[in-house]
C-alpha cells in the first residue's frame, strides 16, 4: 500500500512532502522525490491516536530520533497501524511512560520554582555543566542552520565545507596547535562562514564560527588564533549553553526535560540569544583568560589579541563592528591581555604560506 504524508526530519520545522510505501519490514520513504529510505516498523511510534492527521515518529534505543510523519489518509494511517506491532506498546511500556509523564511534570514544577527562587541566570549557571555534552551538541545541531540562515540569508555558504584545499589545512593547523593545549569538553567544531560581517562566535556543542571579514583583518595569524582562543574559552566554560539557558528561560527547561531540541522553540531560542544577547564581562574576562593560557602553552603571540582588539574598536568612520559589540572592549581588558603576556620572542602560529591560505579560504578553498 503506498500514498501521501508530511514529513518533519527533527533538524528543521519545516514541512516536507513524503511519499510512503508500506513493504514487508517496514515503510519506505522518499522525501520530495528523493531516494527512498526505510522505516523498521518496530521502531515507529504513534504519537497521537485522535483525529487525522495521525503522527508517528520513529524511535532509536528508546529514543525520539526527531523525526515525524503526519498522515491525514484514513486508510494508510490504518495499514500502517495494523502493521506496526510495537506500535503503542506494551502495558508495561506505557506504564513507564505515564511514570515519565510524571516525572517530567514534577521536574517541571520544581524548575519553575528554581526560576522563582534564584533567578534564571543563577539557574543558568548551576545547570549549564550539568547539561550533557552529546545533549549540548544536539542543541548546538539544531540551531545552526537557523543562525546561520539569520545572519547571512539562505545563500549562506560555509568556506571550504567538504574540501581538502590549502585554506581548509591552515585552519585545521591553527585548531589543532590550540586544542592540545585546552582542556574543553568535547570535540571543537571551527567554520569559517563566507560573511562581510567583522564578527566570530560559539553555539553550543563546541561550534565556533569565523566570518571571513574578520580574517581578511586581521594583520596576523595569532591575531586570528587570539579571537580563536578565546571562543575556545566560552566552549570549555559551556557560556552559550548557559547563555540559551537564560536566553529561553523556562521554555527551555521543559524543551531540556522533553529532550525537545529540534522543533521552532530550539530555533527561535538560539537565535535570540546569538543575535540578542551578549556575554557577561565576567564570562569575556574568564575566556580572555583562558585565551591567555592557551596562547602562552602554544608558543604564539599573546598580545597579538589585545592589539587586535583595540584596533577594531577604534577604527575611524567606520561602522562599530560586530566583533566590538559582542565582546565588548575596554582599556582594562586589553592592559589585563599585555600584564599576563609572556616576554621574549613567539613564534606565529601558523607560517607565511599557511597564513596566506587561510586568509583566502572562502576563495582557494
Amino acid at each position: 500500500m503506498q500514498g501521501s504524508a508530511v514529513y518533519y526530519d527533527g533538524l528543521r520545522p519545516v514541512a516536507r512532502h513524503a511519499q510512503v510505501v508500506l513493504v514487508g519490514k517496514g515503510i519506505q520513504l522518499s522525501i520530495d522525490g528523493g531516494p527512498y529510505f526505510n522505516w523498521d516498523y518496530g521502531a515507529v511510534r504513534l504519537e497521537d491516536d485522535g483525529a487525522l492527521p495521525l503522527r508517528f515518529h520513529r524511535e532509536e534505543s528508546g529514543t525520539h530520533t526527531g523525526e515525524v510523519l503526519e498522515i491525514n489518509d484514513a486508510d494508510l494511517a490504518a495499514a500502517l497501524k495494523g502493521r506496526c506491532r510495537s506500535l503503542g506498546g506494551t502495558t508495561q511500556e506505557r506504564s513507564r511512560f505515564r511514570l515519565k509523564i510524571i516525572g517530567w511534570s514534577l521536574a517541571a514544577v520544581v524548575s519553575l520554582a528554581a526560576v522563582v527562587f534564584y533567578g534564571i541566570p543563577a539557574l543558568a549557571t548551576r545547570l549549564a555543566p550539568l547539561v550533557p555534552w552529546s545533549t549540548e551538541v544536539a542543541l548546538g545541531k539544531a540551531v545552526e542552520g537557523e543562525v546561520l540562515r539569520q545572519l547571512s540569508g539562505d545563500a549562506a555558504k560555509v568556506c571550504a565545507a567538504q574540501g581538502n584545499g590549502p585554506g581548509k589545512r591552515a585552519l585545521d593547523t591553527m585548531v589543532e596547535r590550540l586544542v592540545r593545549h585546552a582542556a574543553l569538553p568535547g570535540a571543537l567544531d571551527v567554520k569559517v562562514l563566507d560573511s562581510s560581517v567583522q564578527n566570530a562566535f560559539t553555539l553550543p556543542g563546541g561550534k565556533i564560527v569565523f566570518m571571513r571579514a574578520l580574517i581578511e583583518r586581521a594583520q596576523g595569524p595569532d591575531e586570528v588564533a587570539g579571537v580563536l582562543a578565546h571562543e575556545m574559552g566560552h566552549v570549555a566554560h559551556r557560556d552559550a549553553m548557559r547563555g540559551i539557558i537564560h536566553a529561553g528561560g523556562v521554555s527551555f527547561l521543559v524543551g531540556t526535560l522533553l529532550g525537545d531540541f529540534t522543533g521552532a522553540g530550539a530555533l527561535v531560542i538560539g537565535t535570540k540569544f546569538l543575535l540578542g544577547s551578549r556575554y557577561s564581562r565576567e564570562n569575556e574576562a574568564q575566556a580572555d583568560d583562558f585565551a591567555i593560557d592557551v596562547m602562552t602553552k602554544a608558543g604564539g603571540d599573546v598580545k597579538a589579541l589585545g592589539s587586535f582588539l583595540r584596533r577594531v574598536a577604534s577604527s575611524p568612520g567606520e561602522r562599530q563592528l560586530e566583533l566590538v559589540l559582542s565582546h565588548p572592549v575596554t582599556d582594562d581588558r586589553i592592559a589585563a591581555i599585555n600584564a599576563r603576556a609572556p616576554s621574549g620572542a613567539r613564534t606565529p602560529l601558523l607560517n607565511d604560506e599557511e597564513w596566506r591560505a587561510l586568509k583566502k579560504i572562502c576563495s582557494d578553498g
